[in-house]
């Protein structure tokens, strides 16, 4: 979900993948700022596929 133009700004945090917890977890802080802890395996797998389409993109 995109922020609205009145938030704050959002920091991307990576985390250590635990069993049993979402793949991203929000923190809100006061004045609007959110701090986004992301799986780090899952943004790993993100990474390793953007990377891949990119490479079929560009004919290599």
């Amino acid at each position: 979900m995109p922020a609205s133009p009145k938030s704050g700004k959002i920091f991307y945090r990576l985390r250590p993948a635990r069993e049993g917890q979402p793949p991203f977890v929000d923190i809100r802080l006061p004045g609007g700022t959110i701090v986004r802890q992301v799986d780090e395996a899952l943004h790993r797998k993100a990474l390793s596929n953007a990377a891949k389409t990119l490479k079929e993109r560009l004919g290599g």
